[in-house]
């Protein structure tokens, strides 16, 4: 059911009118919502001035600050982030910029802050960023205790703007950018079925890239938190699915720690975590569950798990055995594992 208005469609949802809804983190979360993936992350942009940085939270509050964003929930958020809402001034301190302002008009209209939220897809594809570079530039500012604010506040979420990310050419930021955001989430009802909640986020990773809008949004479907302090609780029926993916790449992925020098159950598990995300649902893809399972559990190398010939490396009477076959099963590894990330 199509709803412009959020606030009415999770009214809804909270009624049981809809078992599946779309809602932002800062929002008022239903007590029986249940996650089952991410589908978008909104990013806070703190910009400024060329050459006017911001360094700290504690300077931003001196400031008087335009919010550019969807609704008033942006200026609400900002203000609950900088301790102001309890203030009398709150309001002015904190405006929504008029529809249409660019950063040029708001710094001349005597703000000395701009913070844009926006989702992650339509920064990357904004072309005005690239154009207000060349024009003289902005300052996008790092949010200095990100990590400080995610923990106060369990919507929030720490977020990176990626080198280039708003601009390719010259890159802005030209390094990495701490900063914070919040989640887009597709949430089911508690009481829905496991299986049918399962079968659901199985297809929507097997179809993920037709499910995106034209404007980007959920060009990048995640699996939800599963850990049990998750802001918003996976259900168990996503939960299953992502642990089941998990375990089947965890189990063949173990048996290639030797070719890894001081690798780890931590430094499989990141691996196993990695590929999932990227590939998730397409190992042995065509084939029988029951046979992709069997094929995963007699692999005894990482070329039989791709569907190559396991090769064996040779022995030399100059170098001695063990060594030998350690370097050139890690040589072995870190040629083939490109070609499994890819088959999966």
């Amino acid at each position: 059911m199509p709803n412009g208005d959020n606030a009415k469609a999770l009214s809804q949802f909270d009624r049981k009118e809809a078992n599946l809804a779309i809602l932002r983190t800062d929002a008022r979360i239903p007590p029986r919502a249940r996650a089952v993936a991410i589908l978008e992350h909104d990013l806070l942009l703190l910009i400024s001035p060329t050459g006017k940085k911001i360094k700290t939270i504690a300077e931003l509050k001196k400031k008087k600050i335009a919010v550019i964003a969807d609704g008033e929930s942006g200026a609400t958020l900002v203000r609950n982030i900088l301790e102001l809402s309890d203030t009398p001034d709150a309001g002015a301190r904190v405006q929504m910029a008029p529809p249409g302002a660019t950063f040029d008009q708001l710094f001349a209209a005597g703000f000395g802050a701009v913070v844009k939220i926006a989702h992650a897809s339509q920064i990357v594809k904004d072309k005005s960023y690239e154009q207000y570079t060349r024009r003289g530039g902005f300052t996008l500012n790092a949010i200095d205790s990100a990590k400080a604010i995610a923990r106060k506040y369990p919507a929030i979420s720490e977020e990176t703007v990626a080198t280039g990310m708003l601009s390719a050419s010259p890159a802005v930021p030209a390094e990495d950018v701490d900063t914070i955001g919040l989640e887009w989430l597709l949430v089911a009802q508690s009481k829905l079925s496991t299986t049918t909640v399962s079968d659901l986020a199985r297809i929507i990773y097997e179809n993920k890239a037709e499910l995106s809008l034209t404007d980007g949004f959920a060009s990048k479907i995640e699996p939800a938190a599963t850990d049990k302090d998750a802001f918003i609780v996976a259900h168990p029926g996503a939960a299953d699915l992502y642990q089941r993916r998990n375990q089947v790449l965890y189990r063949a992925l173990q048996r290639f720690d030797v070719c890894r020098p001081g690798g780890t159950q931590h430094h499989r598990h990141d691996l196993c975590r990695h590929l999932h995300q990227d590939h998730p649902d397409r190992a042995g893809e065509g084939q029988p569950a029951r046979d992709r399972h069997s094929r995963y559990r007699r692999a005894h190398g990482i070329c039989q798990i791709a569907g190559r010939p396991r090769r064996t490396p040779g022995r030399t009477g100059n170098n001695p055995a063990r060594r030998g076959d350690r370097v050139a099963r890690r040589h072995h590894f870190q040629r083939r594992t490109g070609h499994l990330q890819a088959r999966l």
